[in-house]
Order: structure tokens, then C-alpha cells, then sequence
């Protein structure tokens, strides 16, 4: 009698039936099994981060970094970023606000940095981009609103550059400065220095930026 193969008697005994059991396959005799790791860090080598390696991990707020680093993000940096940054980076942000030939947009973000590091040359350069006339309007406008944002409530010689401005020909840096002096609007030196241009401003857009910054806030 011919007789069949395994593979065949496994299709018949399939159909209709229950499925064969099959028993879990066994170590040779002797065999062990070996667990394997990855290899260990060298004496003195710190241990690997395997975490770092995941791409688009964002920086930590606070985490230092470059000047350059912060200035070439696509978006603005965290102010605990900015005062990260070591005592040296304040002159070269100074550097940087000074430099004619490098983009508006990365001068006013040395600025507006150095508003926020809070240091004494930052302060004196905001008002000195503020002062010059023939400086970038954009500059200007940042140096204004820096001032008023970082100095005006704790260094009383930060409104005189900003009461000066307040009489400067561009009709939008005027603007820029009544709205930026006007969360302060309540202090008596920085109310009376809007009440005085208030008194003489004839463009539309800067007096009622005037307006609303005299105008007493809704209880």
C-alpha cells in the first residue's frame, strides 16, 4: 500500500478538524540562552542618551545656548533663554544692534534681547537706536517699546529718551511710544509727559493713541 505523505495527511486531517497542536520547539540539550545588552560605557565616559538622538526635540527653556543660536531660531526664544546666555553676551548683543549691514530683523531681536537681559548697556543702546534719526523705523519703534517694557518701571532716566520721542517727526514712532508708555500711563511724570503732546498733536493716528492712553480704564 502507497503511503502518504506527511504534507498530505496534514490537509485531510485539516479539513473539518481540529487544528494539530504542535508541540513548542525545545533547546538541544546543553544549549543556554544569552541575554543580550548593550555594550557598557568605558571608565570615565558618560552614559549614552538615547533620548538626545530623537529628532525635533526642543531645546528646555533656560537651557543655554549661543547668541547665534537664539538670533537664527525661526521663532522668538523664551526670555529664560535669553538670560541664559552668560554676562558676555550682553556687548555682543550691543554688537549686533549696531551693525548697519546685518538684517532689521535680527537687529531688532538683538534689542528686543537686550531688553530683557535687563543690562545697563542694553538700556543705554535702546535709547541711543531710539534717538537717531536716520536709524531704521523698525529699530526705533523696538527700541520704544523695549524701554517702556524692561526700564520705564524701574529706572526713572529710561522715560527721558522716550518723553524726547514723543516729539520726533515720524507720526508712527510717536505712536509707538504713546502706546508703549501707556500700561504706565497712571505714573505721574509719564501722564504728564502725554498730557503735554497731547496738547500740540495733530495726526489723527497718534492722538488717538493719545486718547486712549489718558483715558481712565473702565472699573
Amino acid at each position: 500500500m502507497r503511503r502518504l505523505s506527511p504534507l498530505v495527511v496534514l490537509l485531510l486531517g485539516g479539513c473539518g478538524n481540529a487544528p494539530p497542536v504542535v508541540p513548542p520547539a525545545e533547546p538541544p540539550p546543553g544549549a543556554a540562552c544569552t541575554l543580550l545588552e548593550p555594550p557598557a560605557a568605558q571608565a570615565g565616559e558618560p552614559a549614552p542618551n538615547l533620548g538626545a538622538l530623537r529628532p525635533g526635540t526642543p531645546t528646555a527653556p533656560g537651557k543655554a545656548r549661543s547668541v547665534e543660536a537664539l538670533l537664527a531660531m525661526h521663532h522668538p526664544p523664551a526670555e529664560a533663554q535669553w538670560r541664559a546666555l552668560p554676562p558676555a553676551a550682553d556687548d555682543a548683543l550691543v554688537s549686533i544692534a549696531r551693525d548697519k549691514d546685518a538684517p532689521v530683523t535680527r537687529r531688532a531681536r538683538a534689542l528686543s534681547a537686550l531688553a530683557l537681559r535687563g543690562a545697563p548697556q542694553g538700556r543705554a543702546q535702546l535709547a541711543a537706536t531710539l534717538a537717531d534719526g536716520e536709524a531704521d523705523a523698525t529699530l526705533r519703534r523696538t527700541s520704544a517699546r523695549a524701554l517702556a517694557d524692561a526700564f520705564v518701571a524701574t529706572d526713572a532716566t529710561a522715560l527721558e529718551p522716550l518723553r524726547a520721542a514723543l516729539a520726533d517727526d515720524d507720526a508712527q514712532l510717536r505712536a509707538a511710544v504713546v502706546q508703549a508708555l501707556a500700561p504706565h500711563a497712571t505714573r505721574e511724570d509719564v501722564r504728564a509727559a502725554l498730557q503735554t503732546r497731547a496738547a500740540v498733536e495733530q495726526d489723527p493716528q497718534v492722538k488717538a493713541a493719545l486718547d486712549a492712553a489718558l483715558t481712565p480704564p473702565t472699573p
